[in-house]
């Protein structure tokens, strides 16, 4: 991750999606040991924690859920996590932010096709319900409400 910008949204959006891929399977023994060091439940967050690492390392298994924002969503609301700032000191901005764009539609492709596969459910984050009616479902997957 110390790369400039121009190295990091110059490759093809393929190799930029294998080379993130890759570097959350590196980091992945990191957060694992960080998040055994936590008593009791446990909630993580992170576009990092991929299905097949998270599968291997579950005490119950299907114990997790991937929220899935449609690429329409993360449009509409990456453009207010500073984005403009991260990516100025690139010298086609757009043409970054694009590519941005187009590797997240990608990873979230990825990681829904692969919690799919592992009968991890996912919930899709579309901005139709409001946090609260998020975290209601959430609390339904995990058989913490009545569904």
């Amino acid at each position: 991750m110390d790369r400039s910008p121009e190295e990091l949204w110059a490759p093809p959006v393929a190799t930029q999606v294998r080379d993130l891929l890759l570097f959350y399977e590196d980091e992945f023994a990191l957060v694992v040991e960080d998040l055994r060091e936590i008593q009791g439940p446990v909630i993580a967050e992170g576009v990092g924690l991929l299905p097949a690492l998270v599968a291997e390392v579950l005490d119950e298994p299907h114990r997790a859920c991937w929220l899935i924002a449609t690429p329409e969503f993360r449009r509409r609301h990456y453009p207010r996590r500073g984005l403009a700032d991260l990516l100025g000191g690139y010298p086609e901005p757009q043409r970054a932010y694009e590519g941005w764009m187009a590797r997240d539609d990608e990873i979230a492709t990825y990681l829904e096709s692969h919690a799919a596969a592992l009968a991890f459910p996912c919930q899709v984050v579309d901005g139709s319900l409001t946090e609260t009616e998020t975290v209601a479902a959430l609390a339904r997957k995990f058989l913490l409400a009545e569904a």
